[in-house]
């Protein structure tokens, strides 16, 4: 059985925190790097590795933290799958309510 993947949860794994931020006209997902140090070949791939991950998720990015509520955090991938906000087919996430 494969998992599946949680883009936030990824993200900090890896060292990056993403939280919702304020704007003119909406909300945009805000990533905030830990400062880890790494070698310049090894930072390349990561922030391409990140910016490629939050192009990919955003939407599914911008929902996991919009229901966390005020508290901060979000909600994971099987938390909203659980409970009927997001399911998967074709291999692709699709979100049910908003």
């Amino acid at each position: 059985m494969s998992s599946l993947f949680d883009p936030v949860a990824e993200l900090h794994k890896r060292g990056v925190t993403v939280r919702l931020a304020a704007v003119s006209g909406g909300h945009i997902v805000q990533s905030i790097e830990d400062g880890r140090k790494r070698h310049a070949l090894e930072r390349m791939a990561h922030e391409r590795w990140v910016q490629q991950t939050l192009a990919r998720y955003n939407s599914l990015i911008m929902f996991q933290l919009s229901m966390a509520g005020e508290g901060g955090g979000y909600r994971s991938v099987q938390w909203l799958i659980s409970h009927g906000y997001l399911r998967v087919e074709d291999g692709r996430y699709v979100l049910l309510k908003s």
